[in-house]
């Protein structure tokens, strides 16, 4: 429960800073998503830039933007055959990209908090074949990550990203756990990101 209050009060001050700052468009993020990249999943998401800066060098004649930005995500796993994963979670990211550059790399941590559905037994109909009876229990996991991306601009308006994270999973009604997530997916900006 304290950690549904958590994530609860960090995407309240993330949403009450909005009109601190002036953010860009947030681009909608697709995405497979899995634990140890076995486990079937999607993820989808946002994000609000709250601060970009930029740095040029003269005599190295380039130049390189920086930016913080808060990515609020809601995603879906299964592990396959009795347990289904909710999370949300929220990401503080600072990325880099060289100007001329179509590829970016952003650093981040992040909360997060799973809902967990195991199904503990069941029984099978014989005359159908349906699942009966089935005995269910929920988990719930507070779980802070670490992250890196990398991504790809397909074009102006689109790219293509890898992440990883390593989250360790935190719970007192089930055995804690260290989760790697793997993630793929593809980035729609509603305006040109480079501009």
């Amino acid at each position: 429960m304290k950690s549904i209050a958590l994530i609860a009060c960090l995407i309240l001050l993330s949403s009450s800073s909005q009109g601190q700052f002036t953010p860009t468009p947030f681009p909608l993020a697709i995405s497979y998503f899995s634990p140890f990249a076995i486990n079937p999943g999607v993820k989808i998401g946002t994000e609000w830039q709250f601060q970009s800066w930029e740095k040029t060098k003269a005599q190295k004649d380039f130049s390189r933007q920086y930016s913080l930005s808060l990515q609020p995500q809601i995603a879906y796993f299964k592990q396959i055959g009795h347990r289904d994963n909710f999370l949300l979670n929220v990401d503080l990211a600072f990325r880099r990209q060289k100007k001329e550059r179509r590829s970016y790399s952003a650093l981040g941590i992040g909360l997060g908090y799973v809902n967990q559905l195991q199904t503990l037994s069941w029984s099978i109909n014989l005359s159908d074949g349906r699942r009966e009876n089935k005995v269910q229990t929920r988990h719930h996991f507070f779980t802070p990550n670490i992250n890196y991306e990398w991504g790809w601009f397909i074009s102006n308006r689109l790219n293509s990203y890898a992440k990883f994270s390593y989250a360790p999973w935190f719970s007192a009604t089930a055995e804690d756990n260290n989760v790697l997530y793997v993630e793929l997916g593809l980035k729609w900006h509603w305006s040109n990101p480079k501009n």
